[in-house]
């Protein structure tokens, strides 16, 4: 009996051994939760994926550009680097169809600031003595100088005639028998908003006696000299011309052809200060 029991003992103490040998081959398993991003992570990363998908657009976009806006911007980089060169800064001007003369009286806006160069320049030509800085005035100022272009032609029409008949031009409403396309363009030119050109830049230079330099992407601007002295038959007119000697003022603008697609452009200039 005594025998028997130690026997039952010894196998009840194997199987306990056994099973704890079983239970230390188990692997310890160590569970870690990684905590997500937080808000401002994501939305940090949420604006970089958008910059990158803006970024990718543009670069796409510039691959699709037309060979037009690719004209426009060399002409512009252009226009730009002539005018560096002359210590100028390109100045925008509305597109309204007034864009020369509204770049001209920028011009002259500036230049009245030298109050003894613009008087003395003023009192050769009196009936431009506007209040140029008064901007609320420059749409009035527009219309006079209009008007002042379009009687110069017509009192020189037998100079400007063949000018006019050869512009490509809308300007003319009709081109029925009997309608004068002289008169027709120079009636829109003091009553309308018509686009304007060389020819009137050359008139203005002459009835302003002043000179305009026009910058454009050529190398070369163009320049409408419209400043006239009287002729010096002595020595004493000489010597009385230099004391009354009043300082040539220069108009610098520029033309761009190819910025807007109704047609060419004008806009000014300032000194790069």
């Amino acid at each position: 009996m005594t025998a028997e029991l130690e026997n039952r003992q010894k196998e009840e103490l194997s199987k306990i051994e056994i099973s704890i040998k079983d239970d230390d081959l188990k692997p310890e398993i160590n569970i870690q939760y990684r905590q997500g991003p937080s808000k401002a992570q994501r939305r940090r990363e949420k604006l970089q994926k958008q910059e990158e998908e803006q970024d990718n657009l543009i670069v796409e976009q510039s691959k699709h550009r037309s060979e037009y806006e690719l004209e426009v911007e060399r002409e512009l980089d252009q226009i730009n680097q002539n005018l560096c060169i002359a210590n100028l800064q390109l100045i925008n001007i509305k597109a309204d169809g007034n864009c020369l003369f509204r770049s001209l009286i920028y011009q002259i806006r500036q230049l009245s600031r030298s109050i003894d160069i613009f008087q003395r320049w003023m009192k050769k030509i009196p009936q431009f003595n506007f209040n140029y800085q008064n901007e609320d005035k420059e749409d009035e100022i527009i219309w006079k100088l209009r008007k002042a272009t379009s009687e110069y032609l017509k009192k020189n029409r037998a100079e400007y005639e063949g000018f006019i008949y050869s512009l490509d031009t809308n300007a003319f409403d009709s081109k029925e028998e009997g309608v004068d396309q002289f008169d027709d363009y120079c009636n829109k030119l003091a009553e309308t908003p018509m686009y304007t050109g060389q020819l009137e830049v050359s008139i203005l230079a002459k009835l302003l006696n002043t000179n305009i330099i026009v910058h454009q992407a050529s190398p070369t601007p163009l320049v409408f000299e419209g400043h006239t002295n009287s002729q010096i038959n002595s020595e004493d007119d000489k010597k009385q011309k230099d004391k009354e000697q009043v300082p040539i003022p220069t108009l610098h603008i520029t033309f761009h052809e190819l910025l807007y697609s109704q047609g060419g452009h004008f806009n000014s200039t300032a000194l790069i200060e």
